[in-house]
């Protein structure tokens, strides 16, 4: 087994925005790409990270994307996790969306959406959303 000895990390946080400019973007690129790592956590919030990723994955110098949402704020303690046993059985996602309205929106939309659209590729083999 290999040992690993050169561990180093980094961070960079981008302005709060709803949509980054080409400068932001930009300068984020550049940051990774500058430090280089094996492994790439981005936390932006949902859908916006995994977004920006998708756009700019080619771009960056990076062997592993982890768009990880609201786990940074956990570590930070900014925010509260749901109670161990929610957690346990796998239900955390309907304690947030109790205690943060904005994901219970989200689901809301979201769910019914991708139910359908995954019943219209298995069942009809195209895109219907």
């Amino acid at each position: 087994s290999e040992k690993y000895t050169n561990i180093k990390f980094g961070f960079f946080s981008p302005p709060f925005k709803k949509v980054f400019s080409d400068i932001d973007t930009n300068s984020m690129i550049q940051k990774v790409n500058g430090f280089e790592p094996d492994i790439l956590f981005i936390g932006m919030t949902a859908p916006k990270q995994e977004k920006w990723v998708r756009a700019n994955k080619n771009l960056l110098n990076a062997k592993a994307i982890c768009s990880i949402g609201a786990v940074f704020d956990f570590i930070a303690k900014t925010k509260k996790r749901a109670p161990k046993w929610i957690i346990d059985i796998k239900l955390e996602w309907l304690y947030r969306s109790f205690t943060e309205l904005r994901l219970a929106r989200r689901y809301l939309y979201s769910t019914p959406l991708f139910i359908i659209e995954m019943y219209m590729l298995k069942y009809f083999n195209k895109k219907k959303i």
